[in-house]
């Protein structure tokens, strides 16, 4: 009977020991993306996300990345606002990031947006033409929480083509 009641014991010493390790880990929370989107603004494409499980520190900061390939191409337009016969075209892909240092609120989450941009263009027109931007698209996007290794695809394809017929 002793040895039974040293058992129970130990093993409710063992379990309170355990609590505050338990306690702890919750607050670490279980970082996770809720939603995340893409909007063009302008050439330009906003990626809005939302984050939550990031604990109750607020004084933590979260590193998170928005990245894409990001393809543009460019023609080169005389003064008169016409193309040559035979233009001058280049098409310029790029993978494309931004990045910033988040704090989570009170309530463990982080709710913003980062901006990407178009790569530039290297495309030289002759005197009297200027390149010009024809069209552009974003693609595989997507948002990580590079501090807890947690990432979201962002689904679609996301561009215009500013001047048909080129």
């Amino acid at each position: 009977m002793r040895r039974a009641i040293l058992a129970l014991l130990t093993t409710a010493l063992i379990f309170v020991g355990a609590a505050p390790a338990a306690l702890a880990d919750h607050d670490k929370g279980n970082p996770h993306f809720i939603r995340a989107s893409a909007t063009l603004v302008g050439t330009d494409l906003r990626v809005d996300f939302k984050e939550a499980g990031l604990g109750s520190d607020p004084a933590a900061t979260v590193t998170i990345v928005a990245s894409a390939d990001a393809s543009r191409f460019d023609a080169c337009r005389n003064n008169g606002g016409n193309f040559p016969s035979d233009p001058k075209k280049q098409q310029t892909t790029a993978a494309v990031e931004a990045s910033g240092e988040f704090s989570p609120g009170k309530n463990g989450q982080i709710t913003d947006s980062l901006t990407l941009s178009l790569p530039a263009t290297s495309l030289e027109c002759p005197p009297g033409q200027t390149a010009v931007l024809v069209s552009f698209e974003y693609s595989n996007v997507s948002v990580t929480d590079i501090t807890h290794g947690v990432s979201r695809a962002v689904p679609g394809t996301f561009g215009a083509v500013l001047i048909p017929g080129v």
